[in-house]
This record gives C-alpha cells, structure tokens and sequence, in this order.
C-alpha cells in the first residue's frame, strides 16, 4: 500500500513539474509571439471569404492588423521567421495533451495549442501580404520549399519568385519546387487569389521584373511597361533583351512596348529587324513597331 502510495506522489509530482515546466516554456513563447500572431490570424484569409467571415474579422480589422504587422518591421519579421520554421515537437504534443486534460479554470489562463501546421499557413500568408523580403525572410521562405505542407511550400515560392533575390540559391530552389506539379498548380492560381499585392508600382521595379525566373511575374512586369507608355522610355535596354524571352506573350508585349515608346527606342531596331524573319505573330508585332519607331522619328 506504502508502495502504491508513493509511486501515486511520484507520478503527480511529475506531472505537476512537467505540466509547470511546459506552461512556462510556452507562457515565455506567447508573450514574445501573441501579439504578432493574433495579427497574422487575422489576415490569414482572403478578402470576402468565409474563411474570414468564419472568424468574424472585418476587411478594415484585416487592413488594421496589416498596417500594424507592417509598422513592427524587423520585430514581426523575427517572430513570423520562428512560426514559419516551428516544427512538430514532442513538448509541444505533450502540452497539447495536458492542456486537454486540465480543468477549464486553468485552460482560460493558458495559452490553446495549435496546430503546428495552421502556424506555418499563416506565417507564409502574412510575410506575402506584408511584401517585404529582408535577407533573413528570404532565408526562411527557402526552407520553406522544402515544408512537407504544398500550400506551405507554393506560397513560399510564389512570394519568392516576385520578391526574392536572384541569388543562384533562390533560382534554384524555385525551379525545383515548382516541378512539383501539386505546387505549381496552387501557384498557378495567381498572386491575386491569396490577396497578395505583388504588382509592380513604378518603372524600376518592373525593370527588375523582367528578369523574374517566373514567367508570370515576367509577364506582369512588361505589361506594365508597356501601360507606363513614355515613362518606360529607361526600360529600352532590359526590353531588348527581353526580346529572346522564351515567352511568346512576353516577347510579343517587349516589341509593342518598344514601339509604343517611338524614337527613343531607336537602339532596338537592329534586334527588331533580326525578329521579321520570326514567326508571324512576332514578325508583324516587330514591323510594326519599326515602322512606329521610325514614322515617330521624322
């Protein structure tokens, strides 16, 4: 009986110290991530859907949370680093497990457990929409190519191919994730569909563009310029050389682009004139602007 006794006081007693041990570990994590993450919930989802509506956060509660997520700066971006790379640990399974067990009393005093793979969707959402992409974000967006989760690893990509470096690691981890084709279908959806702001603002930035390993974000670049008009007029060297652009649609819009542009295009009728002997599509889209180009020009 003695016996039973005391491997009863021992069992508590570790349990007792487990379950104290555990509520600090993770009483010291929420108070470093609470804050971030309770924003990033909120912008988890897309705008006017029932994900969001679920939830019962308004499209000005989500704009809020963006705006003040993006203000943290480095302090968000810290925090949203450690949730994108938190794994499945045997504490965390342990604390899942003891905070079911406790009485609701001291449930409401503890942090509820997640889902470690919700933690991740909703780090790569909110690194997307905030649209910044420093070294160590970069970094973490890498790893996450590799993350078991396809939604995980497609935003990780998508936010890559627009922000990313071009640096030979990041080229390289996008084009072998996106051989996946479960993957590049969700990134197929468009940077739009995850309420992602990736379009191009000034002429700089789609200058930038246009060497995108993605052919979308290529796309949306030169589309740009071509909208932009004159202003695009210190485009003229990158849209020449996106003239060998292995895109058919993106070739076609550098040639109307240049033509549109008129005179100052000048230096780019020598590669238009190599493009008559091209296609049909190309060919009539290079005559065109040469005869743009040098009409403007008298």
């Amino acid at each position: 009986m003695k016996q039973r006794v005391v491997i009863v006081v021992i069992g508590a007693s570790a349990l007792i110290c487990a379950v104290a041990l555990t509520v600090a570990w993770e009483r010291a994590d929420s108070q470093r991530h609470a804050e971030v993450f309770a924003l990033a919930e909120k912008i988890r989802f897309r705008h006017g859907s029932p994900e969001r509506a679920s939830q019962g956060v308004s499209d000005q509660e989500a704009c809020a949370a963006l705006a003040q997520l993006r203000g943290m700066g480095a302090q968000a971006d810290e925090v949203l680093i450690g949730m994108l790379e938190t794994k499945d640990t045997a504490l965390k399974r342990y604390y899942t497990y003891l905070w079911v067990q406790l009485p609701s009393s001291l449930k409401s005093q503890l942090p509820m457990p997640q889902p470690q793979l919700v933690i991740r969707q909703t780090a790569v959402a909110a690194i997307g929409k905030i649209g910044r992409v420093p070294a160590r974000i970069e970094h973490a967006l890498v790893c996450a190519c590799r993350d078991p989760d396809a939604y995980v690893r497609a935003n990780a990509a998508l936010i890559l191919a627009y922000y990313g470096s071009f640096s030979d690691e990041v080229v390289r981890t996008l084009n072998l994730t996106l051989k996946d084709g479960k993957v590049a279908g969700i990134a197929g959806w468009g940077y739009e569909y995850f309420d992602y702001d990736f379009r191009p603002k000034s002429v700089p930035e789609m200058i930038r563009g246009l060497d995108r390993p993605l052919p979308a974000a290529r796309y949306e670049a030169v589309v740009g310029l071509f909208c932009a008009g004159l202003d695009a007029l210190p485009a003229v060297p990158a849209l020449i050389r996106t003239l060998d652009d292995p895109d058919l649609d993106i070739r076609i819009t550098a040639i109307r682009t240049l033509g549109y542009i008129g005179p100052a295009a000048s230096n780019a009728l020598p590669a238009l004139q190599k493009l008559l002997i091209a296609d049909r599509d190309v060919a009539e889209a290079a005559d065109c602007a040469i005869r743009q180009i040098r009409v403007t020009a008298r």
